[in-house]
Formats: C-alpha cells, sequence, structure tokens
C-alpha cells in the first residue's frame, strides 16, 4: 500500500518588528498642542538656544495665551535671541523697523519647517494709539499682517495679571548674542511693538516685569519674545 503524501509543514509567517517611529516626540508635541489649553505650556519648531550648535537646535517653548476656535495664541516662553528693533537710530514704527521684517524672514525660516509654516496664521496686527502708552505721544503706525509679531504695550498689559509674570530668562544663545541679563534674578528686558515715548524709541518690558520706555530703537541688549497664532 502506497503511504500518503505528507503535506508539507508551513512555515509560520514572520510579522517584522515594526521599528520605533522617528517621529513620536513630534507626534506627542503636535498631540499636546492640540489638547493645550489656555496657561500650557508646549513645543512648537525649533531654535538654537544652549548656545552649542554642534548639538543642534532645541525645542522652543511657548506659553499658550489664548484659544479661540481651536486657533492658540503662543508667546515664547523665554527671550529667544537679541536683535534691536530698528537697526538704524532713526524714527520709525512696527511697519518699518527692522525687527518686524527678521521675525518674519530670518527667525520663521530658522525655527519652522514647511508643514510647521504652513500651520502658522497670518494676524492682522493692529498699531492704533489705543496700543500704545496713552501719555505718550508718538505714532504706532499703520496696521500690519504678520505671521510672526511681537506684543504691543496694551497686549502686555491685557495677557498679564501682574509685573512679575511678564518677566522673562533668556537662552544662553540669547545671551551669548549680548542680550543682558540680570545678575540677580536671570531675567532680561523683552521689545514690544509699540513706540517709545520718542519715536526713536520702543516700548519694553524691563527685567522686573515693568512696562517702560528705556533705550533708543538701536539698543542691541533687548531680548525678543515672538509671539504667533497657529492652527494645530
Amino acid at each position: 500500500t502506497k503511504a500518503p503524501t505528507k503535506a508539507p509543514t508551513k512555515k509560520p509567517t514572520k510579522v517584522p518588528t515594526k521599528k520605533p517611529s522617528k517621529n513620536n516626540a513630534t507626534d506627542a508635541d503636535t498631540l499636546k498642542l492640540q489638547r493645550a489649553n489656555e496657561g500650557d505650556v508646549v513645543t512648537f519648531g525649533k531654535y538654537e538656544q544652549d548656545g552649542n550648535t554642534s548639538n543642534g537646535k532645541e525645542k522652543i517653548e511657548w506659553i499658550v495665551l489664548k484659544k479661540k476656535d481651536g486657533k492658540l495664541l503662543l508667546l515664547s516662553k523665554y527671550a529667544l535671541d537679541a536683535v534691536p528693533y530698528n537697526q538704524k537710530k532713526t524714527k520709525t514704527t512696527w511697519k518699518d523697523c527692522t525687527l518686524r521684517k527678521w521675525l518674519n524672514k530670518d527667525f520663521i525660516n530658522a525655527a519652522f519647517t514647511a508643514t510647521e509654516k504652513s500651520k502658522i496664521l497670518d494676524t492682522k496686527v493692529v498699531n492704533t494709539e489705543a496700543h500704545g502708552n496713552l501719555t505718550w505721544f508718538s505714532e504706532g503706525g499703520d496696521n500690519t499682517v504678520d505671521k510672526v509679531f511681537l506684543f504691543s504695550y496694551k497686549e502686555a498689559t491685557d495677557y498679564f495679571t501682574s509685573a512679575w509674570l511678564r518677566t522673562c530668562m533668556p537662552t544662553d544663545y540669547a545671551v551669548g548674542n549680548e542680550c543682558l541679563k540680570n545678575s540677580n534674578g536671570g531675567t532680561c528686558f523683552w521689545w514690544l511693538r509699540s513706540p517709545g515715548y520718542e519715536q526713536n524709541h520702543a516700548a519694553v518690558v524691563d527685567d522686573a516685569g515693568a512696562l517702560g520706555n528705556y533705550n533708543f530703537v538701536n539698543t542691541f541688549i533687548y531680548g525678543v519674545r515672538p509671539v504667533i497664532w497657529i492652527t494645530p
């Protein structure tokens, strides 16, 4: 009697081991952005911060100051760089100052990928007299539309209930670019977009969180805290 043919044993299909995604951290950051509420600190984009360029850029931390219709208003937690409000000591406004151009070209290109830039909204930036110090007689200039901007004198009071909450520390990179750091608390001055009491001055928040007018627009030792509206 002929023995029955033995069916070949089927080898189990090997399921390939799934490699961990290199984007896990990014995915987690995006999820946190989408779930963020006012007062949260989130990360979005990267910029040199520790002063060591050999280890790459560091994630930018932002304070969520407002959430509206799913959109987020973000202010950088730290002063990210030290850049003058305007390169020359001259009469200027936010519309014409060189810091506005730097934020919407150099900074945005350095800090964000193409995908991240697509999430940053064009924002109508109001520069009327009501956004400045009403006891000063300088002109705020025309309104602008920007992706990256600075707070006005009024906004710096509207979004913070105390001077202490306005205090800000600079990154090591900003200090390396000559941002003046208070030797006691480690805080710094940071620019606002509103003009100062003269047209060749710009308003600032000082290292104690008070709002004022301290120097000419070409001062190079004050920090920059970018502001953006995004759709996460």
